[in-house]
């Protein structure tokens, strides 16, 4: 599942996976992976809140950016 930090940020989340990826589009054409995680547990949508990632995140918990 994408969520948008509504500037160049972009994090793509995979329940079947277990993976959270933090994705730089600020070149379109030609977007990069910051950073990838895997997760032990089943991530669901992620959403920005003050600039930082949250991810719920099953048993495993609400997931907080640093």
């Amino acid at each position: 599942y994408p969520s948008w930090d509504g500037g160049v940020r972009v994090a793509l989340t995979s329940r079947l996976g277990q993976t959270v990826a933090m994705v730089d589009v600020s070149d379109e054409k030609n977007p990069r992976v910051v950073w990838k995680e895997k997760l032990t547990g089943h991530p669901d949508r992620s959403f920005f809140w003050r600039g930082k990632l949250v991810i719920p995140c099953g048993y495993q918990g609400l997931l907080f950016e640093k």
